[in-house]
């Protein structure tokens, strides 16, 4: 079989979760006098466990909409997204990611560089309007959307005022998340612990098995 007719094998890196959607604009690129305007929007994506303080970690992700139906949907709401009075809440797909870096321009961080993780918005599985379902992808049989969208409805209520003042710095600033890992005696004293549990343990089986 010649290479021209062997199928072109291709790796997709995918996305998939809830965010707060915003900044639905209409880009025109001034570097590439060719380069037609496209539709981009931000996502507050956010994950971790609500039950627990401090416990949900933000991920800023600045996409191209990609896909017809994507865009008519972005476009539909694109009002009540860039409106500070309503809360749009979107269980979405994307890929193609890349970080990019960014000056802060407000709030305490106002001159450090942030970072945002950039990509395509591939797909909108559901979109809410202040807590109303307001669209759902039809002939959707993927259960991530239906499971997701009941941990918004039980469970992610009470992230909105915690959204509201991450907002008021920069509309795309990351949360610091902590990162570091233990340091070398932290990890020596867990197994030296870890050892000598073990070592105790056998110790009893030996005796016991004199006994």
């Amino acid at each position: 079989m010649s290479e021209a007719n062997q199928a072109k094998k291709y790796f997709d890196l995918h996305l998939c979760g809830l965010g707060y959607l915003s900044r639905v604009r209409e880009v025109s690129s001034s570097g590439r006098a060719k380069a037609k305007p496209f539709l981009a929007c931000s996502i507050a994506a956010f994950h971790g466990d609500p039950d627990v303080e401090n416990g949900i970690v933000y991920l800023n992700l600045d996409l191209i909409v990609s896909g017809d139906k994507a865009k008519d949907v972005i476009m539909t709401y694109a009002d009540d997204a860039n409106g500070r009075d309503r809360k749009v809440l979107v269980c979405f797909r994307a890929g193609d990611h890349y970080i990019s870096t960014y000056e802060i321009k407000k709030g305490d961080r106002a001159g450090q560089m942030g970072t945002v993780l950039k990509g395509r918005l591939l797909k909108v599985l559901w979109l809410k309007v202040d807590g109303e379902l307001v669209y759902r992808e039809e002939q959707d049989d993927d259960d991530e959307s239906e499971s997701t969208e009941d941990a918004a409805d039980d469970r992610h209520e009470g992230e909105l005022n915690r959204h509201d003042a991450r907002e008021e710095g920069s509309q795309v600033e990351k949360p610091t998340v902590n990162n570091a890992r233990p340091s070398p005696s932290a990890e020596r004293r867990d197994g030296e612990r870890h050892g000598s549990g073990f070592l105790r343990r056998s110790v009893r089986r030996s005796v016991g098995a004199a006994a």
